[in-house]
């Protein structure tokens, strides 16, 4: 989750930057639900959130329900309600990362190569098309003020997230 500001660019330096996302582990189906359940929660604890990205949103549902394809696009459904809800509620932008074409290095399960884990699940239910886009071609420097702007038919109003990017020489 990352907190939103009235202008990120006034941020003093990457760190306070970096003071405004909040990263929760999330593993299994039930630590799922049990986050969204508690989301009205965390929100009032951190009442300026503007955005929820949520990678991979596949992998509770895998790790949990590894033989049951059925069972994981049923709880694939009820999350992208749930995360409607969310979003609709509290007036925020959710992200979902949903490309599991192979486990990550902590699950051992076994996938063909270039096969989505649960097809075209998301696809199928997705009430809501979300667009990011960068609105300049220009490099951002450390200096430098970055739109991307994040829209939606069904989101009122079209929301911009202003981010600023960090130019990494390692």
């Amino acid at each position: 989750m990352c907190r939103q500001t009235p202008d990120p660019s006034n941020s003093s330096n990457a760190a306070a930057m970096l003071d405004r996302i909040h990263v929760f582990r999330i593993y299994a189906a039930h630590e799922l639900a049990s986050f969204l359940a508690s989301f009205d929660d965390i929100v009032s604890r951190l009442p300026d959130i503007g955005l929820l990205l949520i990678d991979s949103v596949s992998w509770p549902f895998l790790a949990s329900f590894p033989d049951n394809v059925l069972r994981r696009q049923t709880m694939h459904a009820e999350t992208a309600r749930l995360l409607s809800d969310i979003a609709t509620k509290h007036q925020i932008a959710v992200v979902l990362v949903s490309q599991a074409k192979s486990p990550p290095a902590h699950v051992t399960v076994p996938v063909a190569p270039q096969q989505s884990m649960d097809g075209p699940v998301w696809r199928q239910i997705s009430a809501n098309s979300l667009t990011v886009r960068r609105t300049t071609d220009s490099f951002c420097s450390v200096t430098d003020k970055c739109d991307f702007v994040l829209t939606s038919s069904s989101i009122h109003p079209t929301r911009s997230l202003n981010v600023t990017e960090r130019e990494n020489h390692s």
